[in-house]
């Protein structure tokens, strides 16, 4: 199957990042079921495949545990858990601006490798108690 079916990509939560909000991802953790942006793909890769699975929602042949994973959470449901009790203070909120080519500020990256490892490998701002999305059954996500 090339990517995930296009319904999916267009509903309002998935048309932006989950960890940057910037426009129209094209990648995606398959495990966490959430689409990211290139920038924020780079990142998550550095986590480890143990913590989150990259593929392109454009190039990669998906298969179909990856599709329902993406179905069953997307980025509303994955927001709502992994950043259920972040401080304002700590929520990331800048705009991800490439440096050069597809280089993001280094500055920048540290903030947002910060933000993105502290809501997936840390799991800082989830629920206690709570399973992750992806563990927590067939529950239909927010706003489907």
């Amino acid at each position: 199957m090339p990517g995930p079916p296009r319904e999916i990509l267009q509903l309002p939560h998935n048309r932006r990042c989950a960890d940057c909000a910037a426009r129209e991802p094209r990648w995606a953790s398959v495990n966490l079921g959430i689409f990211i942006c290139e920038v924020c793909s780079g990142i998550h890769r550095n986590l480890g495949t143990h913590i989150t699975q990259v593929r392109s929602v454009t190039l990669d042949e998906w298969k179909p545990p990856w599709v329902d994973t993406v179905r069953q959470v997307g980025n509303a449901r994955a927001k709502a858990y992994y950043e259920h009790d972040v401080p304002e203070a700590e929520r990331f909120g800048g705009d991800v601006e490439l440096a050069g080519g597809d280089r993001i500020n280094p500055d920048m990256a540290r903030v947002l490798e910060r933000w993105i490892r502290a809501k997936y490998e840390l799991r800082r701002y989830a629920p206690q108690g709570v399973p992750e999305p992806h563990h927590a059954g067939a529950a239909p996500p927010p706003d489907a």
